[in-house]
Order: C-alpha cells, then structure tokens, then sequence
C-alpha cells in the first residue's frame, strides 16, 4: 500500500488535492482532524494537541482498512508538530511517541503559490512562506521522501498524479 502525505502551509490546496487523487486511483484519502475537532469545539489549546494527534493516527488507520493500493492523507502529526511550534512555542512532548517516519511513503509538499482563502480557520495568510520553509525543513530532518507541487490547481493535479503514478509502478 502506497501512503502518501499531503502537506504543506494553510490554504495551499491539500483537502482539494487530496479528494482529486483518490478520486483518479480510485481510492481513499483521510481528511485532517484538526479540521474536524476545530469545527467541533471552536478552539484548540495545547493540552487538546495530542488527543488530535492520536485521533488523526486513528483516522489513518481507519482509511487504510478501505483503501486500494494507495492512500492519500490530508496531513499527518507533522503538521500538528509544526503548528504547535508556532503557535506555543514548545516541542510537542508527544510527538516522537506517535510519528513513526515509516508509516509513509512520501510527502506531496505544496506550495502556497495560489490565492489564500479564509474558511473561518485559517488565520496566517501572511505566513505562508514561512510555514512552507518549517515544513521543508521538517521532511529533510526526517529524510522523508518527497515532492514540491506548485503552480494552478490543473497544474498541481497533473504533478501529483505523476508523481504517485511513478510511485505505484515502483510497488
């Protein structure tokens, strides 16, 4: 099974990107539960960080049960270590117990190079470039394999489907 990590800055397109990719493999993609558990309780604290990061791993495994040959993840606890950073200005205490580098296959980092849009959660338009830095930084710390998608929407489809193409012909 090819699991592959969408990641990248808030409003970089992954949800978008993610649906798309499982729907031409004709597979399954795992939403992100921080999205989840922000419209739920309309906050986040830090001692909510490692509940959400235990549900989004839950939610993974979840998907693997349906998916077919590959797996598309909106995320993973990356993006939670790397939000915590930033917003708390801590190392996440739980975060080498729960992220397991070989859960994953390879990353799709994406670039904040389209249009920001607010959705009632995102909060940092003017931090983009600086989050796709911290995340780029975090996936060669890890020596994750991975892939920068840019461009348009079309453009970044096309990319990506490549990209897992080659992949899966390696599987």
């Amino acid at each position: 099974m090819l699991k592959v990590v969408l990641i990248g800055p808030e409003s970089s397109g992954k949800t978008v990107l993610a649906e798309q990719l499982a729907q031409h493999f004709e597979t399954t993609w795992v939403p992100e539960y921080l999205r989840v558990f922000f419209d739920e309780k309309q906050a986040v604290f830090e001692e909510n960080m490692q509940e959400i990061a235990q549900k989004q791993l839950k939610s993974e495994e979840n998907g693997l049960k349906m998916a077919q040959r590959a797996i598309f993840y909106d995320t993973n606890c990356m993006t939670l270590k790397v939000y915590h950073q930033l917003y708390f200005d801590s190392e996440p205490f739980w975060f080498n117990t729960l992220f397991k580098k070989e859960n994953y296959d390879h990353y799709l980092l994406l670039k904040p190079d389209i249009p920001w849009v607010d959705d009632g959660q995102r909060d940092m338009p003017h931090r983009r470039e600086e989050l796709f830095k911290l995340f780029e930084q975090e996936l060669q710390a890890i020596e994750a394999d991975y892939t920068i998608v840019h461009g348009d929407f079309q453009s970044r489809t096309s990319m990506a489907i490549q990209k897992v193409s080659e992949l899966l012909a390696k599987v």
